[in-house]
């Protein structure tokens, strides 16, 4: 005689759940500094770590703030090389980008509801 019985086994998205899944900031490059000098400014992200290393990551512009409304997340995403570019001359000064300190923060995250079970 046999007898069998069945179980399930679910396995979880790793890159979901706090326990097991963890991500580390990285020191990211100095400020930048210009003038309005019309030349090309970039920055690039330093990709922070996530253990364990097959969850994706997604980094996106959160907020700018500063002395004007005039920098937007919108025009600052990263492109695909993990870089935003700035380039300000006379007309963005003239058109009212104050001198001043910026503050660009992106948010870096793993996981997402739609992403598949491994």
């Amino acid at each position: 005689m046999t007898v069998s019985d069945d179980f399930d086994v679910t396995f979880l998205n790793p890159c979901l759940y706090e326990e097991s899944a963890t991500l580390t900031a990285t020191a990211q490059q100095g400020p930048i500094t210009d003038n309005f000098s019309n030349t090309q400014k970039t920055w690039t992200y330093s990709p922070f770590t996530v253990v364990p290393g097959l969850c994706s990551l997604t980094v996106s512009c959160k907020t700018i703030t500063g002395p004007s409304d005039k920098l937007t997340c919108p025009n600052h995403e990263l492109d695909p090389n993990g870089q935003v570019s700035f380039q300000f001359g006379e007309t963005e000064y003239f058109n009212g980008y104050t001198p001043g300190t910026y503050t660009l923060t992106y948010e870096v995250t793993t996981g997402s509801p739609d992403a598949p079970l491994i």
